[in-house]
């Protein structure tokens, strides 16, 4: 008989969702077979709920299309919040279920049991579908005296509450409101609200609806795609500016996706060097005569001096922690998709609420080409300097030692595909991913870069790989992750996919799991061949660089 969890399979199924990612286990076994019956989507088993979420948002990120995970309430609530919290930065479209009254601990035991039947000592009942009283789906799914996830949750990372919809307070008892609650919590996802949450009480998702009864229609959920742009006078304000301005710099983040013509055209107009931030590179970092490399610590320094050298400073879509020394003379025009962005990070003078596609689209008709821009030619120059500079290629054809990890990266760069997903973990290896890998506007770079937890990048590989089986994935981890690490690897080679895992330092390679193709690097000559060997793999590979300098210090 149908069950609430083929409701929400139904609904799920009509908004285009083709995979869920959670655990095996009891409290979800009615989503497993619902899913299974529904011929269209597929259950990706992962070993615990952070890896759930890590694997949903890497899936979002890559299609930009709604991603599900489910994980538990309680203790595990929080877990799974932080898998979520490169979903919260990146405003990934991700739905986490959250079944509420069960803990991810009495789950990996066995000892599955509602809430109810824990405090009262009552056998398990199935709940009704349709519970008496209830005379619309939303009158049940109001907020109650259920068991919720803890506070914390409903502000994770010291953002605000909004970022992290949880569409409801209380857990949903009632089946019946279930569609309506996730249509409810992936409207708001798909509208730029980032990840949210739908806490479901336990034993709701194993609902049986009494006979002739029908689930509430509801309607796929589709992004609507709206053209935002700021008004036609602060348009008019900031192309007067532009047009009267000598030293004008672009900060450009993950905010310019899918804008690189239109980037590029507007620095050429306004003569501006642009630079990028880390998650700005793969979408500015190829076919950019007018790139000035990366902001900050992990840049080679002209990215830096061509923001403190400007009399104008157009950040767009960029969410960096700009200090102020670096642009104290600038006037700042920050343009952002959501407007709560705007001043968040550093001051703006004029601040812009608008999609950078539309805004730069309607501002390049008000702009005068400039020619010969001084400011542009000197940040530019300075950057292709310090790139030539650090050559870890060149280091190997030459073999000079003390490249470190960049030349991992390098080597990995050469010889990866040319839409290969490169996914990396830990902050000590973003310099070198930072530095060395090479973008060309076909391959995407992901990775837990806000306090990642040790191993979520190996999760995010998994739905990187689920969202794209023909594409190349690449992993780089820190083998110092530990048992999270040689689990993750595990959860790898368990579900089958054809990931490419590098890690950094020997001291986990002990543990790996004997049936992956494993290419150890004892000494720098035999970088290149276990890459090649490794990449030319039809299924998972592992290449352990432990190596003496080839590693970050600490590995």
């Amino acid at each position: 008989m149908p069950t609430a969890a083929d409701a929400l399979v139904r609904i799920l199924a009509g908004s285009g969702v083709t995979r869920v990612y959670g655990q095996g286990g009891d409290e979800f076994a009615a989503l497993i077979e619902a899913v299974r019956r529904s011929g269209t989507m597929t259950y990706w088993p992962v070993r615990n709920d952070a890896s759930a979420a890590s694997a949903a948002t890497a899936d979002a990120q890559l299609t930009g299309e709604l991603a599900v995970c489910v994980g538990h309430g309680g203790l595990g609530d929080e877990t799974l919040l932080d898998g979520l919290a490169e979903a919260r930065h990146s405003r990934a479209p991700v739905v986490a279920v959250v079944i509420v009254g069960v803990t991810e601990g009495a789950a990996e035991s066995g000892a599955v049991a509602t809430a109810g039947r824990v405090a009262a000592g009552e056998p398990e009942r199935t709940p009704a579908l349709f519970p008496a009283g209830a005379s619309r789906p939303t009158d049940a799914a109001r907020p109650t005296d259920a068991a919720r996830p803890t506070d914390a949750a409903s502000r994770p990372f010291g953002a605000p509450p909004s970022l992290l919809d949880r569409v409801f307070d209380g857990a949903l008892r009632d089946g019946r409101a279930l569609p309506e609650a996730v249509a409810a919590a992936m409207r708001a996802s798909v509208e730029g609200d980032g990840p949210t949450v739908v806490p479901v009480a336990a034993g709701v998702l194993r609902a049986v609806a009494p006979a002739g009864a029908q689930s509430p229609a509801t309607s796929p959920v589709i992004a609507s795609r709206p053209i935002i742009r700021p008004r036609d006078a602060d348009l008019d304000v900031v192309a007067s500016l532009l047009n009267t301005s000598d030293r004008v710099t672009v900060l450009a983040g993950a905010g310019v996706a899918g804008v690189h013509a239109e980037l590029v055209r507007f620095a050429r107009t306004v003569q501006a060097p642009i630079v990028h931030t880390l998650r700005g590179k793969e979408h500015v970092a190829f076919d950019n005569p007018f790139d000035a490399g990366m902001v900050g610590r992990l840049g080679l320094g002209p990215g830096d001096g061509a923001i403190a050298g400007a009399d104008v400073l157009v950040v767009i879509g960029a969410d960096y922690p700009l200090l102020l020394d670096r642009a104290s003379d600038a006037t700042v025009i920050q343009l952002d998709l959501h407007g709560r962005q705007l001043g968040r990070r550093h001051r703006v003078d004029i601040p812009l609420s608008g999609r950078a596609l539309d805004t730069l689209r309607a501002l390049q008709p008000r702009l005068v080409p400039r020619r010969g821009g001084e400011h542009l030619e000197r940040w530019v120059a300075r950057a292709r300097r310090a790139e030539a500079s650090v050559d870890p290629l060149g280091d190997l054809a030459r073999e000079r030692a003390g490249s470190g990890p960049d030349l991992v990266f390098a080597v990995a760069s050469r010889l990866a595909e040319t839409d290969a997903v490169f996914v990396v973990d830990a902050a000590a290896l973003l310099e070198g991913a930072a530095r060395a890998l090479r973008m060309n506007g076909g391959r995407r770079l992901l990775g837990a870069f806000d306090d990642p937890a040790p191993g979520s990048a190996l999760a995010m590989a998994v739905g990187a790989q689920a969202a794209h089986p023909d594409r190349q994935v690449i992993v780089f981890v820190r083998s110092d992750g530990g048992a999270a690490v040689r689990r993750g690897i595990e959860g790898i080679g368990a579900a089958g996919v054809p990931v490419k895992v590098v890690v950094f330092g020997d001291r986990g390679a002990a543990g790996l799991p004997g049936g992956l193709s494993t290419h150890p690097v004892g000494r720098a000559e035999q970088l290149v061949p276990a890459l090649e060997a490794a990449f030319d793999r039809d299924g998972a590979a592992v290449v352990v660089v432990g190596a003496a300098g080839l590693g970050p210090r600490g590995s």
